[in-house]
This record gives structure tokens, sequence and C-alpha cells, in this order.
């Protein structure tokens, strides 16, 4: 056989858990080391001036914040400001503490939402700081020391102490055995100067009475500074005059009657182009009064969208169904609310890493013609969704075994042969990627009879 070649010039080119049963049956051992403990509540406000701030600690009100003073019904009096957004709460030893371990509900509003989280593990102080300040409200603080995932200490991995009674004369929380959430009660009404429960002209006058101080006076009262700027002015008092007759609510915090649901939520990790993916939201989520499919479960938000072609709950089956994009790899965080009937929830993170697995390159519109006699054309296209194919070597096998053609920047290739009489049969090609991946063998006859 005979053969020869050349090139023309380029073309363009389930199961579920029942949680009261589990906490019924959570063994609470008795310490030989101590449970951390809650020894300080206090609140404060991203608005508040630093100088307000020093004061405070200065007279031993609150370091950072306004301390909740407790005792003789102390910690029922209605805190005043009307910019309180953050609240702040100091253990007596280093702990693990996440954003959802404490949960605020109000009377008013069923419960509030965060918007930031802190923990300093040099004074054990942990900050959580609301999406809007508060307003009149009968609220409860509920730190978790039960469940899933209580707050725990670093030295021990000992469960929150948190047992506390209402007005009780001292801190800290607890009743020396580990386990147990820290409930407190705590009321805001803005305006109130009293701490009475009904904003009056009293308040007015009162906040009036103290105009024009600061800091840095001494007929200062750092309670009439409704606003934390560190001065008693007609900001002040204008807004208490704008609140008279104004009082805490009716009723009591959603959560004294109600817990809301907990999470343990872990990530999940696999590869690209894998099938569908099935995650258990009734394993992930408990609540004490509800059971996994009397939960409303809702996907918040999504970081990486692109990443999936779908996102969807099957609510009969408790799954979280999650359906990657063709060829589509990286990281995504869902953010998925469980909602107990109450209308108390919990928001979890679900960390999400699709891997990268490399696709062999694949050839496309492979065809072999002729335009005189014995000169054949074959030409194809290489597509990769992974590299570059420019420069990458096509092989010919069968009739023409050993011929070669160099794929283009457009992911072109063509190869030009004259075959001699009678040579004629199958011929077909593959291309290699960078990862030694093989791509498909497209074939087709070529030769002359």
């Amino acid at each position: 056989m005979f053969l020869r070649s050349w090139f023309r010039p380029r073309r363009p080119a389930p199961r579920k858990y029942n949680s009261l049963a589990i906490e019924s049956l959570e063994q609470r051992q008795m310490l030989t080391a101590s449970a951390p403990t809650v020894v300080d509540v206090a609140v404060s406000s991203t608005a508040w001036s630093s100088a307000y701030v020093n004061y405070l600690a200065s007279h031993n009100l609150g370091t950072g914040g306004y301390s909740i003073p407790v005792g003789s019904s102390a910690q029922a009096l209605a805190l005043p400001w009307n910019n309180l957004n953050q609240i702040k709460v100091k253990f007596s030893e280093n702990v693990k503490v996440e954003q959802t371990d404490l949960t605020l509900t109000g009377a008013n509003v069923a419960q509030y939402q965060f918007s930031n989280f802190s923990y300093n593990n040099q004074t054990f102080i942990a900050t959580w700081t609301l999406t809007a300040s508060l307003d009149k409200d009968k609220l409860l603080l509920d730190l978790a020391g039960d469940g899933l995932d209580p707050i725990v200490d670093l030295d021990d991995g000992f469960a929150l102490d948190g047992e506390w009674t209402n007005n009780s004369d001292t801190f800290a929380s607890g009743n020396g055995t580990q386990g147990g959430d820290f409930e407190f009660r705590l009321d805001v009404l803005p305006g109130d100067a009293s701490q009475n429960g009904t904003v009056t002209a009293s308040d007015y006058s009162r906040v009036w009475s103290k105009r024009n101080t600061s800091t840095t006076t001494g007929a200062y009262e750092a309670l009439l500074d409704i606003n934390g700027s560190g001065a008693i002015d007609a900001t002040d008092y204008s807004f208490v005059l704008g609140k008279i007759g104004t009082c805490t609510p009716t009723g009591n915090p959603a959560g004294q009657t109600n817990d809301a649901p907990t999470e343990n939520l872990s990530g999940v990790s696999f590869d690209e182009d894998a099938a569908a993916q099935n995650i258990s939201i009734w394993d992930a989520f408990q609540d004490l009064e509800d059971d996994d499919a009397e939960l409303t479960y809702t996907i918040l938000s999504n970081s990486n969208s692109a990443l999936f072609s779908s996102t969807d709950i099957d609510v009969e089956n408790g799954q979280l169904i999650l359906q990657s994009t063709e060829n589509a790899f990286g990281t995504a965080d869902i953010v998925i609310r469980a909602t107990d009937s109450n209308g108390l929830y919990v928001d979890a993170q679900l960390h999400v890493n699709v891997g990268s697995v490399n696709d062999a390159p694949v050839i496309i519109s492979f065809s072999a013609t002729t335009e005189i006699l014995d000169i054949w054309i074959l030409t194809g296209h290489v597509t990769d969704v992974d590299d570059n194919p420019e420069g990458w070597i096509v092989n010919f096998y069968g009739v023409l075994d050993g011929y070669q053609a160099t794929v283009e920047a457009d992911g072109s290739f063509e190869l030009i042969v004259q075959l001699d009489p009678y040579i004629f049969g199958e011929t077909w090609v593959q291309v290699a990627d960078i990862h030694s991946a093989v791509s498909n063998s497209p074939i087709r006859y070529v030769g002359v009879t």
C-alpha cells in the first residue's frame, strides 16, 4: 500500500427520633470537675458611644454593656433604651458556643433573628447581635444545655449547667449537674425611665430633669440616657414624650411554654455528576414538642445555586434532595430552617463540597469525504469540559493507522490523504487529554474500490 499525505491551510474555525425521649433518657452525671455555668447576662447596642460603655464599666454596671441585675425582682425591671440590639452572656469558663445555641423569644415577636455572633475566649463572653433593635416586649433567653448539640466546656466536654430561677439572688446558673437549658427572663420598654412597665409623664419629667448632663458630670444617670450617647439631651426626653402611654405587652414569651427546634446538621461531600444526594433532615432536626414530620422545613439560601440543577425538600420522607449541575464542582452553603407548630425555629447551615472529576475529551462531527477519486479529507472537532484541547494530537487507527492530526485553537482537526487504488476500510480516531483520559472512537469508511 502506498499512501501520500499533505496538509492544506487551516480553515477558520428515614428514620425518626423523639427528642423528648432522648432528653428523658439522657444521663446527667454528677461532676468530678465543674460544668460551665452562666455568670452574667447583659444587654448592649452597637449604637452606644464608647464613653457610655466605659461609664457603665467604671460604675460597675456592666462590662461591654449593661448587666441585668438579679434578686428582689430587679431582673423584671423594664429596660428603657430605644436601641438595644445585643445580648451578651458570660460563662464561668471557656466554652464551645455557637449562634444557634441561643433562642430569643417574645410575647410580641415569637422569635428574634440574629445578624452576627462573636465569642471572646479570653473573657468567656458571647455576643449575639440582632437584626433590628428591640421594641417593647417580654423576652426569654434560652441557652442550649440539653439536646443534640449543647454548649460544652473546652476542657472536659461537660454540657452547660444552665438551670436558673428568675429573680434568683445571685449568679451563677445551675444545680451542680451538667446539662439543663439556661432560661432567663427580661422585659424591654423603650422610654420607661422608671422601669415600672409603663411610660408616663413622670418618665418624661425624670429624663428632662437631667438634661444637659453627661458621663463627665456628677448628676448624670446612665439609665436616663435613653439612646446611650453619653449625654442626656432633647433626643432622649423627646423620645420618651412620644412613648407616653405605652406599656409592656400582656402574655408571656413564646418560648416559655415551647422550645425551639434544635439542629445537628453535618456537611456532605460528593463528586461532580454523581447521582442525586438524599440527606435526612429528620435526623438533623429535633423538637421537644413536635414530631419530625410536624416541623416545617424551608431552604432559606444557597451561596452557590449554579452548583445544583435542583434543590428540593421531600416533606413526606424528610429528605433534602440535591442534584448537582452537569460538570459543575465547587462548594456551597445551604441554610435550612426548621419551624415548629408554634412558630419557633432554628436555622442550620449545610456545607456542600462537590469534588472535581476529570471528564474525557469528546470527538464530535467526525467525517470522511472525498473531492476526487483518491483524495480523502477527514475532519472533526474535539471538546473537553475541563481543559483547552488546542495542540492535542488526534491519532488515527485502522486503515489509516499511524496518521495524526493536531487540534487547532477552535477545537477542529483535519487530515488529507491520498489512497492508492484498492486500499479501503474503516478508520477511527482517538485523542487523550493531559490527564491521560481517552476520548470516544468514532469510525468512518475510506478507500477506493
